[in-house]
């Protein structure tokens, strides 16, 4: 084995050898040519080593002189270098080059030889231009040829530096560099008996075009396999040993690729912390490399230290989060078996409650694991609490809807654990409002949420003028950015009181009429998309059910009210997104004359019929005023088009919407009106940014030409 002495030298040390092994090539170029090639640590001088510096500027430092490349020892035999021209440069004008993020090689213990005895013919294969590799021509000689030069390209300090950036002593420092790596590289593949020389080409100290020409000729020699494997202490986990070693995966006969090798202790430390390790432990791996027998020896020490159950959770914090609404919160109870993805699991729902800004999760022994039976650990949390108190506040606006403002006051745990209250108003053209409500999160279970709700508003619309006041209670399971389910559901009551009246043409105004109404709304959700604000692939399929009474005056009236929304999203070409939506709706079991005008259905606006102002599409009556119907269809379709602008940040999005309201309980499907228009979206950490300005394409006497659209969110 050839040991190079500045093999052990970090890169930073290494470049105080740079002046030394300029003025080394001068020195052997101005001594007479001899029999046989020396080592390199005969051609330093001890004062060199002492001080490098101080030694290089004992040389001359002018002149241009020939220089004989010194043949790289290779054992079995030598690979001459070409002849090449230097010119001398000063010390100090050498460039720092910080070194590529190259694979960082096992430890290993080598003795022997390379296997040099046969070698193979080999094919350039180009990296680049200046750059180039010799490799089998036989590919069975090197099966892992492709990926093995996909990791070069990478990796490679001449690929990312260049061949012409400085000069050639500044290039032989690079081509230095890709020669240990590639040695690397080979060892990472098993080949620990191969050989590497490489080759500068120069016509008087350049190339014609200014750079020099390198390629390295690569000789795999042949591959190595796994010989021993002692994994230390794996085998005292009884009848858990063979899913723990099928997760390693490596065994005796495998090639001895330490990629392989990492990845596979990456799977045992995963499967041991699966399935109760929670204290195991993994030592580095190294291998004992035997040239006679083409064999390297795995010795990975694994250190088990028992089986363990979980005990409890143990609050940190039990004002802000009790140790049992914390237990509430795992997909584990007390006695299952310790599983690390678990923990994990457990972590990502307390920072999801939003009271915390950081948490700590550490298992503790309380129960030694024994020989005849595993031990038990509790879960100690430790929570960073967050500022519980919000004041919040937006504006937007929206043609047909006017400017809008909101705001809000909110205290996230006024009710431990998780019991929020806030206090919202609305203050708009068209609506104004104010309403309290109470949410209790991970109520009876994760994700479930109760919301306690009373408000009074105004709504002044083009159809209606309403003034109400609500209670309404809801209880459902609902996805979070963090945790999303495929199924949603929710069920709830609401009960409502409305002073209502309808608007006709010139602003006439029907005399207000009171309706008393209770609802029993259900939901659900099947929800396959990739994102809640963003969705780029996956569909989503719901249906609202509503049976309702309403009272008006002494006239009682019964009906249900209906709506089913699907869309669907599918990625294609380099990033472009084409989206659809659809959407029926129905109110079956009375007329129109009984239901309240609030709660009739109504198209147009930024999340309907885009070019239509709000509620602005329905049912013209005897004037063309426009009014609600009983039933309802919309669609929608658009391409969501990325752009190079801002780093990517903003997309184009041209769309096309249709629609109308009908009379009659289920829709007919025609007199649609029509929308179309052009979008930008801009991305940001919380979802896209959304801008859309749209026309009707098929408008009314009472229709704008443009409507403006702008939220957080894509329209569907």
């Amino acid at each position: 084995m050839v040991n190079n002495p500045l093999s052990g030298i970090g890169w930073r040390g290494r470049q105080r050898w740079f002046p030394v092994i300029a003025a080394l090539v001068l020195f052997q170029s101005l001594m007479p040519p001899r029999a046989s090639a020396q080592s390199l640590d005969e051609l330093i001088p001890d004062e060199a080593v002492e001080n490098p510096e101080a030694w290089a500027g004992q040389i001359p430092q002018s002149g241009v002189v020939e220089a004989e490349a010194v043949d790289e020892v290779l054992d079995a035999e030598e690979l001459a270098e070409p002849q090449i021209d230097l010119s001398l440069i000063e010390a100090d004008g050498l460039d720092v080059i910080e070194p590529p993020d190259a694979y960082e090689p096992f430890e290993f213990t080598d003795f022997g030889v390379s296997d040099t005895s046969s070698l193979v013919d080999l094919e350039t294969v180009r990296i680049s231009r200046e750059l180039a590799l010799g490799l089998p021509v036989d590919r069975s000689e090197f099966p892992e040829r492709e990926d093995f030069i996909r990791r070069f390209s990478t990796l490679s300090t001449l690929e990312e530096l260049g061949n012409s950036n400085g000069n050639l002593a500044q290039v032989a420092v690079r081509v230095a560099e890709d020669e240990a790596l590639l040695g690397d590289l080979l060892r990472l593949y098993g080949y620990y008996g191969g050989s590497i020389a490489h080759a500068i080409e120069v016509e008087n100290g350049s190339s014609t075009d200014g750079a020099a020409n390198v390629r390295f000729d690569i000789q795999p020699g042949r591959q190595f396999l796994i010989g021993g494997a002692d994994l230390g202490q794996l085998a005292e986990v009884g009848t858990d040993f063979d899913l723990l070693h099928n997760a390693f995966g490596i065994r005796s006969g495998d090639p001895a690729r330490t990629d392989l090798i990492v990845e596979g202790q990456a799977r045992l430390m995963t499967a041991l912390g699966e399935n109760g390790y929670v204290f195991a432990s993994i030592e580095d791996p190294q291998l004992t490399v035997d040239h006679a027998r083409f064999a390297a020896d795995l010795e990975m020490p694994v250190s088990p230290n028992g089986k363990y159950r979980i005990a409890g959770v143990v609050s940190g914090a039990p004002d802000l989060l009790s140790s049992r609404h914390l237990a509430s919160l795992a997909k584990f109870a007390s006695g299952d078996v310790y599983r690390a993805t678990e923990i994990q699991d457990l972590r990502q729902m307390i920072l999801g409650t939003g009271l915390v800004t950081g948490v700590s999760i550490t298992p503790r022994q309380v129960v030694p694991a024994e020989a005849e039976g595993p031990g038990r650990v509790d879960i100690d949390i430790a929570m960073e609490p967050a500022p519980l108190r919000t004041i919040k506040a937006g504006t937007g606006y929206g043609t047909g809807e006017g400017f809008r403002i909101s705001g809000s006051w909110e205290h996230r745990n006024l009710f431990p654990p998780e019991g929020m209250l806030m206090v919202r108003s609305i203050l708009g053209t068209r609506e104004m409002l104010t309403g309290v409500t109470f949410q209790r999160s991970n109520l009876g279970g994760r994700h479930r949420i109760l919301t306690l709700d009373t408000s009074a508003s105004h709504e002044e619309r083009d159809a209606y003028d309403a003034r109400t006041v609500t209670l309404l209670a809801n209880y459902e399971l609902k996805s979070t950015p963090l945790h999303r389910y495929r199924f949603n559901w929710g069920v709830g009551t609401e009960l409502l009181a409305t002073d209502e009246r309808e608007i006709l043409f010139a602003d006439v105004r029907t005399a207000r009429q009171t309706y008393l109404v209770g609802a029993f709304p259900l939901h659900a959700l099947l929800d396959t998309s990739d994102s809640l604000l963003d969705p780029k692939d996956g569909f989503r399929i719901g249906l609202k059910l509503s049976p309702e009474l309403s009272l008006q005056g002494k006239d009682a009236t019964s009906y249900v009210r209906a709506r089913w929304d699907g869309s669907v999203y599918h990625r294609v070409g380099s990033g472009t997104v084409l989206a659809a939506r659809a959407a029926l709706g129905s109110i079956f079991g009375a007329s129109t004359d009984d239901i309240a005008p609030s709660r009739r259905f109504y198209a147009g606006g930024g999340g309907s019929i885009r070019g239509y102002g709000y509620e602005k599409v329905g049912i013209a009556d005897s004037v063309g005023d426009v009014v609600g119907g009983r039933s309802m269809a919309e669609f929608s379709l658009e391409a969501r088009i990325p752009t190079k602008l801002l780093d990517g940040a903003i997309s184009v999005v041209p769309f096309a919407d249709g629609g109308a309201v009908y009379p009659e309980e289920y829709p007919t499907f025609d007199d649609f009106r029509f929308g179309a228009g052009l979008g930008l979206r801009y991305d940001t950490p919380i979802g896209p940014f959304r801008f859309d300005i749209a026309t009707p394409l098929n408008p009314r006497p009472q229709d704008g030409k443009i409507a403006v659209y702008v939220s957080l969110g894509q329209a569907f």
